[in-house]
């Protein structure tokens, strides 16, 4: 069998032979069977090959949010053996300068939403030669870039070890990380997905609410329902009201997110009138999710699961799969659960020794689904690596019955509404101000978001600093989440005998 034949553009290949006729991809009011998903793909596979002398190993860069030509774009770099680089269309200009350089595609699709943040940065002076803009008009650039394309299949040579997407997580120095993930990858989280976490099956119907450009959008589980040749369902943008209308509409049998998004979804005056009687499970991800939040799903009949993962995973490592009452007391009680098929996990101490059951150390896991390194990033791979198990950063524990447990973060980290801030980036961004003297940043509880930064400043002399200003200033440099919430102020930040901030002080102090 040819290794073409494993890798993740043959899915569809495959699916469109078995069920041409099925749904494949839903979203807005286009609809595409998994024929013409397969059709518009090799067209748009060819097109790319022949007229934008895309190979493999060339990127694919995006920057679009939850829409069909995401998905599009994704699979015809798996037929050319081309790695897609999705962006994270909510950072700043500056920001996105520094991976279109990192990742240097030859090619960049952009959504016409984002039209003024890609002219600002200006593609071409960061190498990119091609630029394609996406709209909703049926006569677009991309439209034609896509019937320009032969029909038949591309024929690449594509391997199973060959990189086949680059999503960007953060630094932990403050420059984000590519975290390159192989067909190889990708396939066994899928499979993983499919024999753990909540039995995906052919007949079902998921809906994707976070962003494509993360992998808990594109992995968990939009990747895993093409591979079963189910129907995907992508909401452009999040919205509690048509999230609830969209399960009942399409009947969603399953849906990933986080504390943040259940939180608002359940507090939707709809939430008690919505029909939730096709969903079998929804699932969690990304932050500790608060029992309450969980309760009030599971009062409505709904099976919740939470899970555990990390952008270098692929994302999926722990989930907790209610097959017993003590999985489901052990979740309300903040189990992540247990590995995933495919995943090995270990907690050890800080000289690398595996600790005992009930101890807490940092969690280490292993698997075909792990990465294979960091884009363009060999110190920082190195340094990800403990032999074969990824350190993720993360400490946590597991009690007598295998269950783990999240107890914090190793790594400067915080999550807010899903998403990773690193704070030295913030603390960077802010340091450059000519006003600033010193500054360190610490996360902070907050009940919509979950945690949110706060800023404690050193002004140079006695300058005044607004609020204002300060977030005005954090907009060109800095994603708007990533902006500190709270600023505080003060003559010193406590310094430990090694010269470093104490932390630690700043979080009894301020947090």
């Amino acid at each position: 069998m040819s290794e073409s034949i494993k890798t993740i553009g043959y899915w569809l290949t495959k699916w469109s032979q078995l069920e041409p006729g099925k749904p494949a991809l839903v979203e807005g009011n286009n609809e595409l069977s998994y024929r013409e998903f397969n059709s518009r793909v090799n067209r748009l596979a060819n097109s790319l090959r022949d007229n934008f002398n895309v190979k493999k190993g060339d990127r694919i860069g995006i920057l679009l949010s939850n829409r069909m030509e995401f998905m599009e774009d994704w699979f015809a770099a798996s037929k050319l053996g081309a790695i897609l680089t999705p962006f994270n269309f909510r950072l700043a200009e500056e920001e996105l300068e520094y991976l279109f350089e990192d990742a240097s595609p030859q090619i960049l699709f952009y959504e016409q939403a984002f039209e003024e943040k890609v002219k600002s940065v200006d593609p071409s002076s960061t190498g990119i030669e091609h630029v394609v803009e996406i709209t909703d008009e049926k006569t677009d650039e991309y439209v034609k870039t896509v019937n320009s394309g032969k029909k038949e299949e591309p024929g690449a040579r594509v391997k199973m070890d060959d990189p086949c997407i680059i999503p960007y997580t953060g630094g932990t120095t403050g420059l984000p990380k590519g975290a390159v993930l192989t067909h190889k990858n990708i396939t066994y989280h899928t499979l993983s997905m499919i024999k753990n976490y909540v039995d995906i099956t052919s007949r079902d119907t998921t809906l994707t609410i976070l962003p494509l450009f993360h992998t808990g959008g594109f992995d968990i589980f939009s990747t895993p329902t093409i591979y079963q040749g189910a129907r995907l369902v992508l909401q452009r943008t999040f919205d509690p009201e048509e999230v609830l209308k969209n399960i009942e509409k399409y009947g969603v049998n399953l849906m990933f997110g986080v504390p943040t998004i259940y939180k608002q979804i359940a507090e939707s005056p709809k939430f008690e009138e919505t029909d939730f009687s096709s969903l079998r499970a929804l699932t969690c991800g990304g932050d500790y999710c608060p029992p309450e939040i969980i309760k009030k799903y599971q009062d409505r009949g709904i099976k919740f699961v939470h899970g555990y993962g990390l952008t270098e995973s692929g994302p999926g490592v722990l989930s907790n799969v209610y097959t017993d009452e003590k999985a489901e007391e052990k979740s309300r009680g903040g189990s992540v659960g247990k590995p995933f098929f495919y995943s090995e996990v270990k907690i050890v101490d800080d000289d690398g020794n595996e600790v005992s059951q009930g101890k807490t150390g940092e969690l280490l896991t292993k698997g075909p689904h792990v990465m294979k390194e960091y884009w363009n990033k060999p110190g920082e791979t190195k340094e990800a690596f403990k032999g074969e198990w990824l350190k993720t950063g993360d400490l946590a524990r597991e009690d007598e019955d295998g269950y783990y447990y999240i107890e914090g973060r190793k790594k400067g980290m915080i999550v807010s509404g899903g998403e990773n801030i690193y704070l030295s980036e913030v603390e960077r961004a802010l340091a450059s101000h000519p006003d600033i003297a010193e500054v360190a940043v610490i996360g902070v509880p907050d009940e919509k978001w979950g945690q949110v930064g706060k800023a404690i400043i050193v002004p140079e002399g006695k300058k005044e600093l607004p609020r204002e200003r300060l977030i005005e200033y954090c907009g060109g440099r800095l994603a708007k989440y990533k902006i500190p919430k709270f600023f505080e102020f003060t003559d010193s930040l406590p310094v430990g005998p090694a010269g470093s901030i104490e932390k630690e002080k700043l979080r009894q102090k301020y947090g």
